[in-house]
C-alpha cells in the first residue's frame, strides 16, 4: 500500500549493540553525511580549531578519528588526557586523546542528526551470542541490501523491522523460523527500550587494547 511504502527505507547499518540496539544511515542521511565530513576535515585540517581547555562528560566537541577524519562527537568518560567519546555520526565509541579533540564549531553544531538510533523488537530464542552472530552476518554481507520498515517512531529513534531488498522477506521472520529469535510485543518490547543502556566495559582495558597515538605537534 502507499502507507506502507512511505514507512520502507533503505539504509545500512553503522554500528550494532545488541540484538536490540543499533545505528542506522538511511539513504536519506548520505548526502550530507558526505558533505558534513568533507567540510569539517577541511575546517579542521586547515585552521586546526580550538583545544578544549576543560574536558566534561557530555560535551559535544569534534574528534579526529583513528582513520584520520574529523567527525562530532560527545564524551561520554574521561580518564586523565584520554576520553571515551561517542560518534556522533556512527554511533561507535571510540578513545580519543584530548589533543585529537577540539571545540566543535558553532556551524557543524548546526546541522542536523545523520543517523538514526534503531530498535529491534526480537529476543532470543535460547542462545543471545548465536543471534548476534546471524545480525552481525546479516547487516554484515554486501550481497544484501536493506530495507528498513518504520513501525513505530520513539523520543530518540525507531523501531525497525529488516527486510530483505531481493527477496522481500522479513529477517526478523527467518530468524524466528530458524529458532534463532522470538517477537517481542509492544509492551515488552517498551521494557527493552527502558532498560538499554551502553554497555560500561572497563575503561583500563579499552585504553590497553587500543592503540593511543601520541600526536606531533607541529609549529612548536
Amino acid at each position: 500500500s502507499e502507507k506502507a511504502a512511505k514507512c520502507l527505507k533503505l539504509g545500512w547499518v553503522s554500528t550494532l549493540y545488541s540484538v536490540n540496539e543499533a545505528y542506522v544511515h538511511f539513504e536519506e542521511h548520505v548526502d550530507g553525511l558526505e558533505k558534513l565530513l568533507n567540510e569539517m576535515f577541511e575546517f579542521y585540517q586547515s585552521q586546526g580549531g580550538s583545544l578544549i581547555t576543560e574536558l566534561q562528560i557530555g560535551l559535544k566537541c569534534a574528534l579526529k578519528s583513528n582513520d584520520a577524519n574529523w567527525y562530532r562527537g560527545e564524551i561520554k568518560q574521561i580518564k586523565g588526557d584520554t576520553c571515551r567519546v561517542f560518534n556522533l555520526e556512527y554511533g561507535n565509541m571510540e578513545i580519543i586523546h584530548r589533543t585529537n579533540l577540539r571545540v566543535l564549531d558553532k556551524k557543524f553544531v548546526k546541522v542536523e542528526k545523520l543517523i538514526e538510533r534503531a530498535y529491534f523488537p526480537i529476543k532470543p530464542y535460547k542462545n543471545e551470542a548465536e543471534l548476534m552472530k546471524e545480525l552481525q552476518a546479516i547487516f554484515n554481507d554486501g550481497s544484501h541490501e536493506l530495507n528498513f520498515e518504520v513501525l513505530k517512531q520513539i523520543k530518540d529513534g525507531s523501531i525497525l523491522e529488516v527486510i530483505d531488498s531481493v527477496s522481500k522477506e522479513k529477517w526478523f521472520d527467518k530468524l524466528v523460523a530458524k529458532k534463532l529469535a522470538l517477537k517481542v510485543g509492544d509492551d515488552e518490547m517498551d521494557k527493552i527500550i527502558q532498560q538499554i543502556s551502553y554497555k560500561e566495559v572497563d575503561f583500563e582495558e579499552i585504553i590497553l587494547a587500543t592503540d593511543v597515538v601520541e600526536p606531533e605537534i607541529e609549529g612548536v
